[in-house]
């Protein structure tokens, strides 16, 4: 960040296409990093002398990274930006305490992260509803390419939950045996924790899809990038989000990035957004009556499509980023 915060002088760093902070883009520049394939002397040259030199010639105060394997050896101020998908522990502590700031997309992240690592919450800064870039309304060429590689060609559910527990995961397994015993199909259904495979961090709770009956019609998908995951939540035939953060949940912003019905947990503050399907997070029974809704109404899918399109939905998460500039022109 330079001598003043104009938005053409944020830049983040990164070895792929940055997150999508509402409101300052496209005034973001980004810097690639080089990737994997380019050599390891490549790349540790670059961040040991070309990058370092660059911040200094550009004069630039503090750098924002989206990865810990980023994060360089420079007296410049270094901020996180902790993708929702990390785990990171206590034996990361010392490469966490070094830096000036870590940024988060959920009060639920910044909490997890504190219980994982014990790092000071007040060095942790939460930027709500910051989306995964990539997400639009799927083509039809492309949608349908993904169902062919992916569901076998048929219509599925997503969810793309960050965070998975076994009760969750047993009530929409629960909703999803209701579904298929009413209407006798092949619909899919697609678990992915916002495109990784769900399945290494969460092992206890997706081992009860050992036994379960349609396990054969459930896709733990990981994807090879930002356009596959777009790709899985485009061409869905609804969302299906239980979490119940702080601010939005960035799965639900990203679904209805994508023009896809939401079907979300109930709480008991303002719905996230006026058009979604709501249903009772314990109750199985709840969940299934708006999956079999959204199969049976295909105008009521429409209809939300419509109305989402001439309403779409205004992210706002100017608290969060206005401590993140605060705390960059501090640094």
């Amino acid at each position: 960040m330079c001598s003043e915060l104009r938005s053409t002088e944020f830049f983040v760093f990164s070895k792929g296409p940055a997150p999508v902070f509402p409101e300052l883009d496209p005034g973001i520049c980004r810097i690639s990093f080089l990737k994997k394939g380019d050599g390891l002397v490549s790349r540790l040259h670059e961040k040991r002398w070309v990058l370092p030199r660059l911040l200094k010639k550009n004069k630039i105060r503090a750098l924002l990274v989206p990865d810990i394997s980023d994060v360089l050896r420079t007296p410049v101020p270094q901020f996180l930006f902790v993708q929702d998908t990390a785990v990171y522990t206590s034996k990361s502590l010392p490469v966490l305490q070094k830096l000036a700031g870590i940024v988060v997309s959920s009060g639920l992240l910044k909490e997890t992260l504190v219980q994982r690592t014990g790092i000071d919450p007040e060095k942790i800064i939460a930027v709500e509803g910051v989306l995964m870039p990539c997400l639009k309304p799927l083509e039809l060429t492309a949608l349908v390419d993904f169902k062919d590689r992916v569901t076998a060609g048929r219509e599925f559910f997503i969810c793309a939950d960050t965070h998975w527990s076994r009760e969750q995961l047993l009530t929409l397994l629960r909703a999803f045996s209701r579904f298929k015993k009413m209407q006798q199909s092949g619909w899919k259904l697609l678990l992915t924790q916002r495109g990784r495979h769900p399945g290494p961090w969460f092992s206890g709770a997706f081992d009860v899809l050992d036994t379960y009956k349609y396990r054969d019609d459930v896709i733990l998908f990981e994807g090879s990038g930002l356009q596959d995951y777009a790709a899985a939540v485009g061409a869905a035939y609804a969302a299906i989000t239980f979490q119940q953060d702080e601010g939005f949940p960035a799965v639900a912003g990203e679904a209805l990035a994508c023009q896809i019905p939401l079907i979300a947990a109930a709480t008991g503050s303002k719905p996230l957004h006026p058009d979604i399907f709501l249903f009772d997070a314990a109750e199985e029974a709840s969940l299934a009556q708006q999956l079999m809704e959204l199969y049976k109404n295909e105008a009521l899918r429409q209809q939300f499509i419509q109305r989402y399109g001439a309403h779409p939905l205004k992210l706002t998460p100017e608290t969060g980023l206005g401590l993140l500039k605060k705390r960059l022109l501090q640094a």
